[in-house]
């Protein structure tokens, strides 16, 4: 039986939600996180059978596919899509998403409507409708309809998963989404990839085995690797240095370039690192603990508050006071205006950053004409230890955090779980991710080429706006695919060698420090937030004391641990620790890191630029 459904309390709960989120954020390290790009490729599912994706026999001229060979995949078996009977009149069926700048009908300019969407609505029988909510209105028109139990069919959340800016248990408690499992006929390709691999079992089901939502789950750890650290090579080389391997090694390599003008202009207007007040404290994760709170052995480790690890956490603060007492960052970097970073790299000015394979991509072709320019990747430095850690969140969960769930208002679940399900089938999988045969992408063997619609766009919309505005169906989701990404960012030898070797062969779990996405109950949630309120400021105020040098790291840090004390900090470590213990023996099965690597035939894809191929591994030429 449904559970009744309680309405009037999410108004004065999405009050609060603003601050949990600023909240949730913080207690994953404040970190800036690299640009998300990452790749992946297709999942082993269950049915061994073949089936066909929507096509269009006839393509436009304009959309012709670019004259490019593709990578051989990695072998999976395929997924059926399953039939439908369609007798009777057609069910309605109401998706919320939030939009960003295209409508859905504002693609059949190109896209006639029977090629997807009629062609959904035939397959299923259903008649589809979409409420839209501009993004920074999501939250409070997400909170009305939640508090006038007035949700639609399925509801698809950005940034929910982990974030807790919707917490899917809670919802499920108050009767306002469906166990996914009373419709577990209607999903049986979802519900076998949750059953083959543990972690998402974890993610997608509360403690007593309900499935709450739909995710997107990652099968590859180079999905995971879409952004990292990288410095201009070519610099290092002038200067007479080697590649970095330890922190001392990459400190030492900003000091050279600070000191020593590798841009040659005759001034020291070197910038050796460029970030923010968040690429500081991912740099200080590189030791092994985040600034609150950090797993010890990966997700089926141990979860530690930061400062109570005194040894550790002061060396983390020291290094971060060294990146900034000795200028090796921009001075600016606590308001940093991240747009700089184009102008400073197009004037040969930085060294060394954080951040995603689009940038990397991005700033070699920038400075494709310059004699020597050479951004390249290298690995997290290994500490004394002998460990390198690492701070990837999506690898610990193998999911993306967009996720969608079924109303309990739906007309009909079950028309409506089978639809969802669809989408991870081989054939709707296509269909959301790459869109339409013969008009978004053509097939060459087994690689679907995107065509010059997406990737020279007519009306000169680039390749990001032209994906969002003529593939995929609002609100449903599949698994990432490495396909999308080795023919739009892996088209350089640096972005190759970062995303399929470099920062990928030294991962592992067991260095991996991020909280997994264990979610408390209500009431330790709700506790956890009053004391994580005055908590985190005081760290994130302290933090800066500490980088300034207001405070110092030798005769103040017991001072302040006493006062993190003071504040909760062992009562918000021990909520913690409840959730994260109860997300590990959810299922019944141990925490398991399943992802595995990606395997492609890349002389089938040409690099747009071969600067630097010298220093890629031959794997992948």
């Amino acid at each position: 039986m449904l559970k009744r459904k309680r309405g009037l309390k999410w108004l004065s709960a999405f009050a609060a939600l603003g601050l949990l989120l600023g909240i949730m954020a913080g207690c994953q390290g404040g970190t800036e996180q690299p640009t998300t790009a990452g790749p992946t490729t297709r999942q082993e599912a269950a049915a061994d059978t073949t089936a066909e994706a929507p096509k269009k026999t006839e393509a436009p001229e304009e959309t012709e596919a670019p004259e490019t060979e593709a990578p051989e995949e990695t072998e999976a078996p395929e997924t059926e899509a399953p039939e439908t009977e369609t007798a009777g009149e057609p069910t309605p069926v109401t998706i919320w998403y939030t939009i960003g700048r295209f409508t859905i009908d504002e693609r059949t300019d190109q896209i006639p409507r029977e090629e997807d969407l009629g062609f959904l609505e035939e397959k299923f029988n259903i008649k589809l409708d979409f409420v839209t909510s501009p993004g920074d209105q999501a939250r409070d028109q997400l909170g009305i309809l939640l508090s006038t139990n007035s949700m639609p069919d399925i509801v698809a959340t950005p940034g929910a998963y982990d974030t807790f800016l919707i917490r899917p248990d809670q919802l499920f408690t108050d009767g306002q989404i469906i166990d996914l499992g009373t419709v577990i006929d209607q999903i049986p390709t979802y519900k076998s990839i949750i059953d083959e691999n543990p972690v998402l079992m974890k993610n997608v089901m509360d403690d007593e085995g309900h499935i709450l939502y739909f995710g997107m789950p990652i099968f590859e750890a180079e999905i995971g690797m879409s952004g990292g650290l990288m410095l201009r090579r070519d610099w290092v080389e002038k200067l007479d240095m080697e590649m970095p391997q330890s922190i001392d090694d990459f400190l030492n390599i900003l000091r050279a370039f600070r000191d020593k003008d590798p841009n040659g202009n005759g001034e020291a207007d070197e910038i050796p690192f460029c970030g923010t007040q968040g690429s500081l404290q991912v740099i200080g994760n590189l030791l092994g603990v985040q600034e609150t709170f950090s797993m010890v052995g990966g997700s089926g480790g141990q979860v530690v508050f930061g400062p109570f690890e005194e040894e550790i956490y002061r060396e983390r603060l020291k290094l971060i006071r060294t990146m900034v007492e000795e200028k090796l960052i921009n001075e600016n970097y606590y308001n940093f205006d991240m747009q700089m970073r184009d102008t400073w790299i197009s004037e040969d000015r930085i060294g060394a950053a954080l951040t995603g394979l689009g940038n990397l991509d991005k700033w070699n072709n920038l400075m494709a004409d310059h004699e020597s320019f050479l951004m390249w990747p290298f690995d997290n430095p290994a500490q004394e230890d002998g460990n390198r850690y690492f701070d990837r969140t999506d690898l610990s969960k193998a999911m993306r955090h967009d996720i969608t769930m079924i109303s309990s208002n739906a007309l009909d679940p079950g028309v409506c779980a089978a639809l969802l399900d669809y989408f991870y089938t081989d054939e709707g999988h296509m269909l959301q991710t790459f869109g339409v045969e013969g008009l978004t992408y053509e097939m060459d063997g087994d690689f679907p080429h995107y065509t010059d619609l997406i990737l020279h766009n007519p009306d000169g919309l680039g390749v990001g706006d032209a994906q969002v505005k003529y593939i995929g169906i609002p609100g449903a989701r599949t698994y990432e695919d490495l396909r999308v990404w080795a023919q739009l960012s892996l088209t350089t030898p640096a972005s190759r060698q970062a995303a399929m070797k470099t920062w990928t062969d030294t991962f592992t779990e067991e260095t991996n420090t991020p909280i997994p996405p264990a979610m408390m109950t209500v009431d330790d949630a709700d506790e956890y937030a009053t004391i994580m309120a005055d908590l985190q400021t005081y760290l994130l105020e302290s933090v800066a004391k500490f980088t300034t040098g207001e405070w110092d790291i030798d005769t103040q840090y017991d001072a302040f641990v006493e006062e993190c004390r003071v504040l909760g900090a062992e009562r918000a470590l021990e909520l913690q620790d409840i959730a994260i213990k109860a997300w590990q023996e959810r299922g019944g099965v141990p925490y398991e890191f399943t992802l595995q690597r990606a395997e492609i035939d890349w002389s089938k894809i040409p690099f747009l630029s071969e600067r630097g191929i010298e220093y890629m591994d031959p794997s992948l030429r």
